[in-house]
């Protein structure tokens, strides 16, 4: 393979992660095969988790926060009538108790519960710092801490499943919703205990499981040079941003950090994609309402 980095496309790969890899798995090994540094995913996913991991290159990576902050679907699995102390299958048991009483419409009510903006407790067992050291850690030694719980939204939980004990739930979500903790609370509100079996991610923002592309396809591509076609443009992960096409003058003045007058109808501050007078993306700016300028925050010369 061409060891020149220089050869790539910036953008994003739409990865279907398998069973048994962290992200940072995957992106060990797409980095040993692309030869670059500039890499990264966007949205941890579990080993036992599989689904939708985007994947960046190159200037990608600088816009991978932009989709950290967008929202997430999984399919989950969850058995009811066993918990364990990770909140999924890796974890130890717990004693089993009774399940078959529980009703279809006793877990649809409980969704209801969750959804909206929530307070939700991350699990111990989670790469979360507390004092700079990783939650894991503290629970794998048997030191008790307090995990601070913090606001998520939940936007739709449909009980896809009902086949006790299990349960096949669709969940959209925010960042920061951890499955897990879901699957276990859910338990503890029905009195069973419960469990995330299995997991799988179908969208990241607007990367959809439909369009992946598994990981030893890709590889197979990568091996060939044969995967330009594989990546989406750096701005496809901007969907939700308004667009605007600037002049030849003012996209100059952006890109060299001047702000410049732009009259517009939007009527509150907020960040725009830009595009250039041959309608190439080329950057992010803010747009200052009460000035009714533009003003560079991340450009792409």
């Amino acid at each position: 393979m061409n060891s020149d980095p220089s050869h790539l496309r910036h953008g994003f790969f739409n990865i279907d992660k398998p069973i048994g890899l962290t992200s940072m798995d995957v992106v060990r090994e797409l980095r040993k095969e692309i030869k670059t540094k500039k890499i990264g995913h966007g949205g941890t996913l579990d080993p036992l988790a599989t689904g939708v991991l985007p994947i960046a290159i190159g200037n990608a990576t600088r816009l991978l926060e932009y989709l950290l902050d967008d929202s997430k679907t999984y399919v989950a699995e969850i058995e009811i009538g066993k918990s364990t102390n990770t909140y999924d299958s890796e974890g130890e048991f717990s004693k089993k108790l009774p399940y078959k009483h529980i009703t279809k419409s006793r877990i649809e009510n409980e969704l209801i519960k969750f959804l909206g903006i929530i307070d939700q407790t991350p699990p111990i067992y989670s790469a979360i710092k507390k004092d700079g050291v990783r939650m894991y850690q503290f629970a794998r030694q048997g030191i008790h801490v307090e995990i601070p719980s913090r606001k998520v939204e939940v936007t739709k939980l449909e009980l896809e499943n009902f086949a006790p004990p299990y349960l096949t739930i669709k969940i959209k979500c925010s960042k920061g919703f951890y499955v897990r903790s879901f699957a276990n609370d859910l338990g503890t509100k029905i009195g069973t205990g419960a469990y995330l079996k299995s997991l799988n991610r179908i969208q990241a923002g607007d990367m959809i499981i439909e369009n992946s592309i598994s990981l030893k396809s890709l590889n197979e591509e990568l091996k060939q040079e044969n995967y330009s076609r594989l990546i989406t443009n750096l701005d496809s992960v901007l969907n939700h941003m308004e667009k605007k096409q600037l002049t030849e003058d003012e996209s100059i003045k952006l890109k060299y950090g001047q702000k410049i007058h732009h009259d517009s109808l939007i009527t509150e501050d907020q960040l725009i994609k830009v595009f250039d007078h041959n309608n190439i993306f080329f950057g992010i700016a803010e747009f200052i309402h009460q000035e009714n300028i533009l003003k560079p925050v991340k450009m792409f010369i």
